[in-house]
């Protein structure tokens, strides 16, 4: 049993018998699915693959759909403690998404929220950064998006824009006219650790030194759509690491400077749905900039960008969709910090991380009210891996 799972018990068991014994309704949300796959043909780029192969941290890119596989499941419970307080708490337990066997279980989100009024509400704990659209739904996307492949800009493991924050978030809604509504959201927290797959959730050295904001416009109607605009800013501390067969203990880091980044980030977002067509679209953008003046460069940019346009045809049962990724990272596979990666304890070294351009043929049906089969074909035309991919997938939600 993995040592986080059992640490995880005992809250579980505390969270059921105090349910009962205060007589606090525990509504439980699940997402998952079961996903097999098989690649071919050559690598996408010859000298990504080399790269990747000698520097990368596993033998495959995160993602890789080759046999059978699942990304776990993700729990999510809510409790209204008072009319106007909520506790929500969500664990994914969760297959590693490398050539690892292993399942972890992680805690994703563990927060109150308090409202005052639709326009008012106060949330603290560990929650989702108010970026973008996808990173919202990070662990239900199998349910509720049609394509299979999760991109590699909101990728938790690369984490290339922020996930997750432990700290405050100030968010609500105003009435726009009609039935539309303008929402906002924005938070103040820990940022990222000195790598970028890790976020400080305690005892951050520069506490609070993430911010981040989101306003979107909702638009009833057949279902929700929305346009908005996101963004962050962070300050990072970490180590300079020019060779990838060098590790810092960060604990003793005797000859390594110091470095500091100043993470400022732009994210756009649309999601428009009618009847019979939807278009889902997200950009991120990227800006670092070395405030201590020892790096080779003096700022490093990132961009990802996704796009989907999916069909709602037999009776909006069956969904065929095309969709785009792609990510463009600083140069170097992946510059001074998202680079970086923790080897467990005080040790960080360098790995070589690819960029990926990629294209999405497939549908998805809703089988059952629960259920979503999905069948898909990728072709990959940057970074190490193999050129053509097809995947299918099970996707569940209750």
């Amino acid at each position: 049993m993995n040592r986080s799972f059992r640490q995880l018990l005992p809250l579980l068991l505390v969270m059921g018998w105090s349910s009962a014994a205060h007589a606090v309704d525990i509504r439980v949300s699940a997402f998952g699915d079961v996903t097999a796959g098989i690649t071919a043909g050559d690598p996408a780029n010859a000298e990504d693959a080399a790269n990747f192969d000698k520097y990368g941290d596993d033998i495959w890119p995160v993602n890789t759909n080759s046999g059978v596989g699942t990304m776990g499941t993700d729990f999510i419970m809510l409790a209204d403690l008072t009319n106007n307080l909520t506790w929500l708490g969500e664990i994914n337990f969760q297959a590693l998404r490398d050539s690892s066997t292993e399942y972890e279980a992680d805690v994703e989100r563990f927060l109150v929220d308090y409202r005052v009024n639709q326009a008012l509400n106060i949330q603290t704990g560990l929650f989702f950064t108010p970026i973008g659209l996808y990173n919202r739904f990070l662990y239900s996307r199998a349910w509720l998006v049609n394509s299979i492949q999760i991109p590699d800009m909101f990728e938790e493991e690369l984490n290339f824009a922020p996930s997750h924050t432990s700290g405050i978030m100030v968010h609500g809604g105003f009435f726009a006219g009609g039935s539309n509504t303008i929402n906002y959201a924005v938070s103040v927290g820990n940022g990222r650790h000195d790598v970028p797959d890790e976020t400080t959730y305690a005892r951050d050295a520069t506490p609070f030194s993430e911010t981040a904001g989101l306003v979107e416009l909702l638009v009833p109607g057949f279902k929700t759509s929305r346009v908005g605009v996101s963004g962050w800013t962070d300050t990072i501390e970490t180590f300079k690491i020019d060779d990838y067969n060098v590790t810092v203990d960060v604990g003793d880091p005797v000859g390594f400077e110091e470095v500091r980044l100043r993470d400022v980030g732009f994210n756009p977002f649309v999601s428009l749905e009618t009847r019979y067509v939807s278009l889902f679209g997200e950009y991120v953008f990227s800006h670092m900039t070395d405030l201590e003046g020892n790096l080779p460069e003096d700022s490093y940019d990132y961009h990802g960008a996704m796009a989907e346009l999916s069909f709602h045809v037999a009776r909006r049962k069956v969904h065929p969709y095309v969709r785009f990724d792609m990510t463009k990272l600083p140069e170097d596979g992946g510059g001074p910090f998202l680079s970086l990666r923790g080897l467990g304890g005080n040790d960080i070294h360098r790995v070589w991380v690819p960029e990926t351009t990629n294209l999405l043929l497939g549908a998805a049906y809703d089988a059952h009210k629960h259920a979503r089969l999905k069948a898909e074909y990728g072709y990959f035309m940057n970074g190490p891996r193999p050129m053509h991919a097809i995947t299918t997938q099970v996707a569940y939600g209750f």
